[in-house]
């Protein structure tokens, strides 16, 4: 009797735990198809008032729309696909506004790498930063046929745009300006990882590594990709929301040090890789919410949900200029602070920057660059 007790208990947990499965799924499946609060938030802040709502809820539909893909060697890429908006190649370029070079088979070429904010996260193909960039070029130089290409990927960091732009030039494709516009993913990732130097979300990757040949990391792999778990995680982080942030607080100075080391030496593999190919490069340290000096009230809430983050940026960025104080080229060219005289919303979130905003910043590389387009 008890023996058929026990089985009835325990068939009774498993068809609870598969019912709350369908229903936790169901929840997020409706609930991750639904518009993002950031739309909402854009709407109201101004940030693109003088573009058609519809057109912006367009956008942003196709941006969350995109879908990833295993990649060799930089362990991912965005998935090609086509939209109104959002258009990306097969070789995970997004489309960037050039006039055509077609009168010539060797145009001036300008890589630009970078994550999603130079992918440019909630901008249009032809508002992007590496759009604008092409824009100012192709009015300053008419008589230069010139082809920007964006290599932008969400997450990136900079030890992966290194690889990519190590394949680019393997297969023959050298460019005359190689552009890095980085900061944000270097910082994140050390946040995520608790270690500096490591790709966005290598903590989950290390997880994944080998579950072929252990059932017990297949099982856990299982475990933490259910709804249950997304669900239980999710009130927990209500619940005790400082509890991760407050123990790699205690960590900023060890992260800012090795972030900066890192970075630097990255640096200086393109820059040889930019003196062996002879190509001009540049490295751009991307402004944030926290170098701001005039936020407005929709910046404010961005600032306040991402606090925890603050000080590791202004202790990274003050180790990363540290390291490049006796740089006399502009090998490290630092733009944090493009945004100081900007009264206006600039940012639709802690980093990522709407499409005028994006125009400013090209506006601030173009100044660094032109006299390398010149020669």
């Amino acid at each position: 009797m008890k023996k058929q007790l026990r089985l009835i208990y325990i068939r009774n947990v498993f068809v609870l735990l598969i019912f709350l499965e369908i229903i936790f799924g169901a929840i997020f499946n409706y609930r991750d198809g639904q518009p993002k609060d950031d739309v909402k938030t854009m709407k109201s802040s101004g940030l693109y008032k003088d573009v058609d709502i519809a057109t912006v809820e367009a956008a942003y539909r196709e941006m969350r729309g995109q879908q990833m893909r295993w990649k060799a060697y930089t362990g991912y890429q965005i998935e090609a696909s086509k939209g109104d908006y959002f258009n990306i190649d097969e070789r995970g370029r997004r489309k960037t506004y050039n006039i055509s070079s077609e009168k010539t088979d060797k145009p001036f070429k300008i890589f630009c790498f970078g994550g999603s904010t130079i992918f440019g996260f909630g901008a249009r193909d032809e508002y992007t930063i590496p759009s604008e960039l092409s824009k100012l070029i192709s009015k300053k130089f008419p008589d230069k046929v010139i082809e920007v290409s964006n290599f932008g990927c969400h997450g990136y960091v900079r030890a992966i745009e290194n690889i990519q732009l190590q394949c680019e030039l393997i297969h023959g494709n050298i460019p005359d300006i190689v552009i890095f516009y980085d900061g944000v993913n270097d910082v994140n990732s050390a946040y995520q990882n608790n270690r500096g130097g490591l790709p966005s979300n290598s903590a989950i990757r290390i997880k994944e590594f080998k579950t072929n040949h252990s059932f017990s990391k297949r099982f856990h792999l299982m475990l933490i990709s259910s709804n249950i778990y997304r669900m239980v995680m999710k009130v927990s982080s209500k619940m005790t929301p400082n509890k991760y942030h407050q123990s790699v607080a205690g960590e900023s100075t060890k992260l800012a040090n090795e972030i900066s080391l890192y970075y630097k030496e990255y640096v200086n593999i393109s820059e040889g890789l930019g003196n062996q190919y002879d190509f001009k490069v540049f490295n751009f340290l991307q402004p944030v919410i926290y170098s701001k000096k005039q936020l407005t009230i929709v910046e404010k809430e961005f600032a306040k949900k991402t606090v925890f983050y603050e000080d590791l940026y202004h202790l990274t960025y003050a180790k990363i200029r540290t390291k490049f104080l006796d740089t006399k080229d502009t090998l490290l060219v630092d733009i944090s602070t493009v945004f100081d005289t900007t009264d206006t919303t600039v940012y639709t979130d802690f980093c990522h920057t709407g499409e005028k905003a994006n125009k400013i910043v090209a506006e601030e590389m173009f100044t660094y660059i032109q006299p390398a387009i010149k020669k």
